[in-house]
């Protein structure tokens, strides 16, 4: 009786130690996963990256969606340049998404950078919204398309910055998308 006791405290022991080393290693691969690059989209290197994934949706350009897509690595740079220069600014709630780039670098880092745009009128022309514009038949609201003054938004590891035009970016999303479908 008494090797059969010692047989249940041996296995309550070991149960014990796999289950703190299952948490423990989930501890470490979640903190190494969540740790943040603390990179601005300045500082990407395309030579350094292996995988571009690009995803629009929601456009307002009312064309069909982007991806997700895997980008030929001779796209990286024109795709990157897009975000470049993007200047920090402060949340600005009710922006509709846009979609995202998902980055992969040859090291195995990720970084996702979510995109938004806000809807810009120009400055001599009447107010971006629908709702503002005027109504159809029906009396419903009017849609209006994007302008050349329409704007890119950034979500980079929770900071938010400001980038350029969303026509250039949707343009060249589409000429590289094209080329990566060969």
């Amino acid at each position: 009786m008494k090797s059969s006791s010692a047989n249940v405290k041996l296995i309550l022991v070991l149960a014990v130690l796999s289950t703190a080393a299952v948490v423990g290693v989930a501890v470490l691969f979640l903190s190494w996963v969540s740790t943040p690059l603390g990179v601005t989209v300045d500082q990407i290197d395309p030579t350094e990256v292996a995988e571009i994934r690009v995803q629009l949706l929601n456009r307002p350009d009312r064309k069909d969606d982007i991806g997700p897509i895997a980008m030929l690595p001779a796209d990286f740079p024109a795709l990157l340049a897009q975000l470049k220069n993007a200047e920090p600014e402060d949340d600005k709630p009710g922006m509709p998404w846009l979609g995202e780039y998902q980055i992969r670098y040859n090291d195995g880092r990720r970084l996702t950078i979510r995109l938004r745009w806000e809807r810009r009128a120009p400055i001599d022309s009447r107010p971006a919204f629908a709702g503002v514009v005027g109504t159809g038949l029906g009396g419903m609201a009017t849609w209006v398309p994007p302008t050349d003054e329409s704007v890119v938004w950034l979500v980079v590891e929770g900071r938010i910055y400001r980038a350029g035009k969303l026509v250039e970016l949707l343009r060249v999303a589409e000429e590289c998308a094209a080329r990566a479908k060969g």
